[in-house]
């Protein structure tokens, strides 16, 4: 496949992602002369932009999340080195930089495991990613827009994570996973 002659109904990965967002009832928009798959999504700490990409080959299933923000220039150097220490702990994704642009985002993708994918394996790859931002925003967020180091904002992530940890968990909380 090609992005010239690009037929959305040809496109493996796209449908499974379709059929994904049809399942959760999430509005998205398909891109008519390309690929790509874009829908909104509301976390519990901000609202942003997601797509699902087909490649060329429609050989991987990619999802990708962009941040609200274009990092300045001046803070580029301290955000690419606060995503490198979040990358260094994701097991499933990453976060990437685009150094000329300041164009932020959260990557993850995988193969095409066989011709028929199950919708726990696009649910996978789509809630990691989703969860990443949202859980990540806040410190991303602090280095871009303030004087905060990637070490002292990742402080401050780790240290909130283990005081909510000790605090019991509501049987009747869930999630909160809504797009728009």
């Amino acid at each position: 496949m090609n992005e010239e002659n690009f037929k959305p109904e040809e496109c493996r990965s796209l449908q499974c992602f379709a059929e994904f967002f049809d399942s959760k009832q999430w509005s998205y928009t398909p891109a008519a002369e390309r690929p790509v798959i874009r829908l909104n999504f509301t976390g519990d700490n901000a609202r942003w932009e997601c797509a699902a990409i087909a490649d060329p080959k429609d050989a991987h299933l990619v999802f990708i999340s962009l941040l609200p923000c274009r990092v300045p220039s001046n803070r580029r150097a301290q955000v690419s080195d606060l995503l490198a220490r979040i990358n260094w702990g994701l097991t499933h994704g990453c976060f990437e930089l685009n150094v000329e642009t300041g164009e932020a985002r959260c990557r993850t993708s995988q193969p095409l495991p066989s011709p028929e994918i199950h919708p726990d394996f696009i649910a996978e790859l789509v809630f990691s990613n989703l969860w990443a931002v949202d859980h990540f925003f806040g410190t991303i967020m602090s280095v871009v827009y303030t004087r905060t180091t990637p070490h002292s904002a990742l402080n401050a992530l780790v240290a909130a994570a283990k005081s909510s940890v000790s605090k019991p968990l509501s049987s009747d909380k869930k999630p909160k996973l809504a797009s728009s």
